[in-house]
């Protein structure tokens, strides 16, 4: 699996999991697998469609992982992230058990009371977020000047 300097492993496991928020982000196409992040939970952010991921021994994270990223569009998603988050070093389970190296956006601590203690659903976001958070979310204002 592709990683090293100017490309990246990226696991998501929000908005970002879908093609249509995905797609507004990032310019180029990439293999995409389902993965699961161990030692690590979801939670809503208060009054938001999204999550923040937090470390929480114990837990599990259903996501995808998405290779060989480029620099230009780690950028993309960097801006799309905002200040909340920042992007770490994480080791993600493929099916079969197989594991990749990737990184992913962790919730910033110094933002931590921002998080609701409600787990984020992805069904949900589908069906009752999805259209609203296209609409309004800041990081696409971010990218795209809008």
């Amino acid at each position: 699996m592709p990683y090293h300097s100017l490309m990246r492993n990226i696991f998501v496991y929000g908005s970002l999991m879908f093609d249509r928020v995905w797609c507004s982000v990032v310019t180029n196409y990439y293999p995409k697998y389902d993965a699961r992040l161990d030692g690590y939970v979801r939670l809503r952010v208060k009054g938001e469609d999204y999550p923040g991921l937090i470390e929480f021994g114990g837990a599990t994270v259903a996501g995808k992982v998405l290779l060989g990223i480029e620099r230009a569009d780690i950028e993309q998603l960097d801006q799309f992230e905002g200040a909340y988050y920042q992007r770490k070093n994480v080791t993600v389970r493929l099916n079969g058990n197989r594991v990749a190296q990737a990184e992913t956006y962790v919730f910033r601590d110094e933002y931590r009371f921002l998080l609701s203690d409600k787990a984020w659903c992805a069904q949900e976001f589908r069906e009752k977020g999805l259209v609203n958070f296209l609409a309004r979310y800041q990081g696409f204002r971010h990218i795209h000047g809008r």
